[in-house]
């Protein structure tokens, strides 16, 4: 879809996925980001031309 840049946030591991520079996938595959960082809640997150605080993102409660 041509999206340059996609930021995945997960709230119930408190996980952050970076992905940039999409591209063709190997061997005729779909299209794939080709660059991906990943971060923790409470990291500092660049990607492109902005950086996010993420000291203040929260985990879900777990299930009981």
């Amino acid at each position: 879809m041509g999206i340059p840049l996609y930021l995945l946030v997960d709230p119930r591991k408190g996980t952050i996925a970076a992905l940039s520079d999409p591209g063709p996938g190997l061997g005729g595959e779909s299209p794939r980001y080709r660059t991906r960082s990943d971060y923790a809640f409470g990291d500092e997150v660049t990607i492109g031309d902005w950086t996010l605080s993420t000291t203040d993102l929260r985990t879900y409660p777990e299930d009981r």
